[in-house]
Formats: C-alpha cells, structure tokens, sequence
C-alpha cells in the first residue's frame, strides 16, 4: 500500500520529501532519525516535530549472545519474510502506520560462518560481503587454506547480486529483497501500513585491503586471467557507467600513472600500508567500495526504489560521490587517520551508487587529537572537511544538498574515548544546517555506566536536551545584510544569500581606509520566531566562516551584538584572526550576559550583530558564512522565519 503522506508534529507539518534546495536558499526544517529498538531513547523526545522513529532490524539472527560483527559470532541467515514480519509488527505497534517510516537495516548481505572458515586469518570470524564470494571458481583452495588464495575478497559480484549465499546460507541478494518487498506490501495492506520513505544500509564492510595479505592476492588475481564470468578480465563490476573489468581499470591507472607500473610491490615485507604501494592502496581502496556499492544498488537499492515511489536509499559510509580533484583534494579522511607506515594519510575517493549519500561523522581517534583542540573540535573539523568533499564533488554532475543523509554521534554516546554533550551536538548541528544537509540519523547510545560518558547520572539527560540544541540552530535565520565600510560589486541581498549557506559563494568586499587603518564593516539582522524561552542567563552565539582573499598583514575581526535597552554594541569574545595567507577561519564567539534575551531585540523583534574587518594596510575577505544560533537556556521554537 502506497500512500503519500505528511508529518504532523505540534510546531508545524512538514513534508519528510525534502525538496531540492539551491545552496542560497536556506534549507528546510530538519528531520533526525533514532532507531530506539537499536539505540536507546526515551519516548518523549518523539513529540518533537523534527526527530523521528526509524525502525531497525537485524537482517540476521545470532546463533550466539552477541551482536553480529562481535568476534566469535555464528551469524544465522534470516528469511525475507521474517524480517518484513517483524518491521510491519514493529511499525503498527509504534504507532507508525501512517509515516514517517524510515527502516534501518543491519548486516544484509554480510555473512561468515566461523565453523567453515575460507581462510586461515586471524579476523576470520568478522562479517564480510557476502556478495564477494565466488563459489563456482574453479580455482581449488589448498587444505589448510593460503593466504595467496584469498579470492574471496575480491570485487567479483556475478553469483552474490541474484542470490547471495554461502554454504547453504543466503544473506541477501535481489531474490532476498523481491521477497521482502512482496511481504511488506502483503502485510502492511492488511494493516494499513505506509510504505517506507527512508531505507537505510548499514553495510559499512568494505573488501579493501585492510589485511596483510591483500598484497599477495592481488597478484594472484591478476595471474587468474581466465576469461570466464568472474575473473580480472572478464567479469564487469558494477558501480560504472561504462562496461569495466578490474583489468581495464587497472590498467587504465597505471597508463594514467594513478599508481606505479608493476603496482603493488610485494616483494619483502611490503604490504597495502607500505609506502612503496601508498598509490595502489588509495586506488584499490576505491575501487573496491565503488564495485561493491555498485553491486549492492543492482541487488537492493534500485528493487527498493522502483517498488516503492519516493523512498530514497541510502548505505553507510558507501554510497558517498567523491571525485578526488581540486584543491584540497575532495577525498574522504578516514576517521582514525588511516595511514601508511611513513605516516601519510590515504587519500580515499570513489563514486557510489545509493540515492541518498551517507557519511558517518563521528568522534575521532584520540591519536588525531592535539592540544589546544579538544575532541570535539577535531572530529567537527573531520565533519566539515568529509562534508565540503561530497558536496562540491562532481560539480556538472548535480550533487545536491537534499541528497545527503548524515549519521551522527548520539549525545551521551562514548565512542573512540569520547562522548558528544549537548554543545557538542549543537555544533555539529550548525555545521549541518551550515551545509544545507536537514537529514541525519544519530547513532550510539548514552551509557550511564561508563566513565567516558558525560550523562553517566541520568541516562535520559542526554537526549532529553536534543529537541532544545535541534531548536536553537533552526530557529533563527539572517534576514538581512548591510555593507556599511568597503568596496565590492554585490548588493547587500547578494551578500546575505552569499553568507547564509557555507557553499563556497563568497560575499566578498575589499577594505576602505578610515582614519589610520583599512576596514570592511557589516550589519546584520537575524530573525528569531517571535515566540522564545529564555530564563536566567542568555547566549546567542556567533559563527563565522572565510578567508583573506589579498592581503599583506594579517587582519582582524571583531564581532558585536547591539544591546538594544542600552543602544551599545557588545563585543562577543576576543578578536579572530584572518592570516595574511589566506588559510580559511572557523571560528565562533559568545555573548554571555545576565540581561534578558528581549533586550537584544529590535521593535521589530531582530538580533543585530556587527562584523568588523580591520588592518592597516588594505585587504580583501571573503565571507563564507555567518550564523547564529541559541546556546545556554535560550531556545527559539522552529517556525518559518521571514
């Protein structure tokens, strides 16, 4: 049964269609996704207008107590038909039949059974793709197996898309997802269930070559030269537009020079984290996530799409479009700093084949972290850097902000050493909505029992404060900009569309001289909806991104916010700092005061911030983006700011 549908919520109605929004308009109200079945949390955060409940399913059972990428798990493959069961139950029971319906499946086409293991190492028990397994080669393993036959992990696809399964198993494929559609449609037309408009992979286990002999089994790879289905230079992998072989692609890389002749050196000790094959492992890391992204749009993204009109899909980590080009390179920073054994960091980029692109911007490795940066400050930075790749990749390719649905850190959540406290989550929902990305599924759940995490008191603390952070970043909107001091070519509408959105159009002014130094000066008005709770002490907080575009010194900036009851311009915080160098600055400052909020506001109910650009020689700025959002007990209700 497939009806159309619209999300009702106290504050407002909105559709979870997000319409397709150019990067100077403003993006739409958010909606974040919990899978309370896999993530604890509270029933009371649902009453929120723009969280809501994804239902989350194991496409597996676990013969074993454990969850199914534990090590020593025995994964049980599940039927299409229990899984439809157990998400329409799970929907009607929710109170969910009517929308929105967001699905969150984990571990479809990954399967191992430990007890037939296919090879002799030491991770053998972890989960990998199913859909990589070629059982008809005819290539005979040797008994105990050999790491120079380790074929399995190659992108070979042509028996796992139909029907992948393994020692009588089946862990997914076409045949698995027509199955569970069929279902699903059966049951939710008896009990009156919408169809899903959000469908989410969490298929993040890749065939890269993570392991120590991937260097050999390439090799052997490109020795098997059969031309047979599913060989190096015969099968075409999926995730291309144009008919490929991992022989064509390879040698085009090499003619390219993308990696060095007679790549991968495996002679000694050189493995995929050699510094001699650095340019190998960047090109065979992509590769491989492409192909098997690619594969798993044939076997289950386009079923999904086509059957059921507007739900967009989308996979972990996967299904990201990055190009590789530009300056910084527009590649994906791994968030535990993969690198090489000389330290360099690899440069991974690949196109992925899901609707929906789904980057994880969690915490990061403690390793990455360096005073005065704290975590949050270092895994916000990885964030922003993934985001800007996806988003500015392809750009005659139509890469658009309503295509990206990101996963978050759950607040609470004590991952890598660290857990997001409602600052931090606001943070990153600033960079979100600085993005134009209104769609995010947290992940993790707050632990009251462990001492990284900073709610270990209460465990409903941590998503009790979401809907207030939700509400302090979208509930205010720059309405206007003024140039007061400096030169340039835009009108003051252009400059507010050019700094409400970090989209790489830059409002741009060159300095004039006033008295003994060169300044550029901005006004502007943020517009707040009319109905707000503040209590006690109020911040408002200032972002601010851009860069120095000319300049011979370095300049700097300073932020006010007019306190109206008194007609004086506040200063927030210290002076930032534009290098002379033209690095870009990503700063923000507070303004932390024990008046009333009101006091801030115009009659015709605005907030007025300054922006002060000051050097004595004359230089050039580019303003990438101002924002404001609510912080401390100030919370601005959600609405449709004029």
């Amino acid at each position: 049964m497939k009806r159309c549908f619209k999300w009702m919520g106290a504050s407002l109605a909105l559709s979870l269609v997000l319409p397709s929004a150019g990067f100077a308009v403003d993006p739409p109200n958010p909606v974040f996704w919990v899978a309370t079945d896999r993530f604890t949390a509270p029933s009371s955060i649902f009453t929120h207008a723009n969280i809501a409940r994804m239902m989350h399913v194991y496409t597996h059972g676990q013969e074993l107590t454990c969850i199914p990428w534990t090590m020593g798990c025995s994964i049980a493959a599940r039927s299409p038909e229990d899984v439809a069961d157990e998400l329409v139950n799970d929907i009607v029971t929710a109170g969910l039949e009517n929308g929105p319906i967001g699905i969150y499946f984990e571990g479809y086409g990954l399967g191992f059974d430990p007890t037939t293991p296919v090879s002799s190492m030491s991770l053998t028990t972890w989960l990998h793709p199913v859909l990589s397994f070629h059982p008809d080669d005819s290539m005979p393993e040797p008994s105990p197996p050999d790491s120079d036959y380790h074929y399995w992990k190659t992108p070979w696809f042509e028996n796992g898309i139909t029907n992948a399964s393994y020692n009588g198993k089946l862990y997914g494929g076409k045949e698995w997802i027509d199955d569970f559609i069929t279902e699903y449609d059966r049951l939710a037309a008896i009990d009156s269930v919408d169809s899903p408009h959000r469908f989410h992979f969490n298929v993040e286990k890749g065939i890269e070559p993570f392991f120590g002999e991937s260097v050999d089994m390439f090799h052997d790879m490109l020795a098997d030269n059969r031309s047979d289905s599913g060989h190096v230079d015969a099968e075409f992998l999926r995730g291309w537009s144009t008919n490929e072989t991992l022989k064509d692609l390879y040698d085009d890389a090499e003619t390219a020079g993308t990696i060095p002749m007679d790549s991968p050196d495996k002679t000694g000790a050189n493995t995929w984290k050699s510094s001699v094959n650095h340019d190998w492992t960047e090109w065979y890391i992509g590769v491989s996530r492409q192909a098997l992204d690619g594969a798993l749009s044939e076997a289950a993204y386009e079923p999904i799409e086509t059957a059921w009109t507007g739900c967009k899909v989308g996979n972990t980590r996967l299904s990201l479009r990055l190009d590789g080009q530009g300056t910084p390179k527009r590649v994906f920073l791994d968030r535990n700093g993969l690198a090489d054994n000389n330290g360099d960091l690899f440069d991974t980029y690949w196109s992925g084949s899901a609707t929906l692109q789904s980057p994880f911007l969690y915490q990061v490795a403690p390793s990455l972290v360096s005073s005065p940066d704290t975590h949050a400050d270092v895994a916000i930075r990885y964030a922003r850097i993934n985001l800007d790749a996806i988003i500015h990749s392809f750009p005659s390719g139509g890469t658009h902000e309503d295509e990206i649905a990101a996963w978050i850190p759950s607040p609470g959540w004590p991952f890598l050493g660290y857990a997001f406290d409602k600052d931090d989550c606001r943070r990153m929902f600033a960079l979100l909505r600085s993005r134009n990305v209104p769609e995010a599924i947290f992940f993790g759940t707050p632990e009251d029992d462990s001492t990284e995490s900073i709610y270990v008191n209460n465990l409903n603390d941590a998503w009790d404060e979401m809907p207030s952070a939700i509400d302090q970043v979208w509930g205010v909107s720059l309405n206007s900009v003024t140039k007061i001091h400096g030169t340039g070519s835009q009108t003051n509408a252009q400059y507010k569309d050019a700094m409400q959105s970090a989209d790489r159009s830059y409002g741009t002014v060159e300095s004039a001289l006033l008295g003994l130094e060169h300044q550029a000066v901005f006004t502007q008005q943020y517009d707040p909806t009319t109905a707000f709770d503040s209590s006690g002490a109020d911040a408002l907080r200032v972002y601010f991104e851009g860069a120095l575009k000319s300049a011979t010194s370095d300049v700097t900036l300073e932020i006010f916010v007019k306190n109206q009851n008194t007609s004086t311009w506040e200063k927030l915080g210290t002076n930032i700092t534009l290098p002379s160098n033209g690095d870009a600055v990503v700063e923000y400052r507070d303004l932390s005061t024990t008046d009333p909020l009101s006091n801030y506001k115009t009659g015709g109910g605005m907030f007025e911030v300054r922006l002060d650009f000051a050097a004595t020689p004359s230089f050039e700025v580019h303003i990438d983006l101002t924002q404001m959002v609510g912080i401390d007990d100030v919370t601005f209700v959600i609405g449709n700011p004029s």
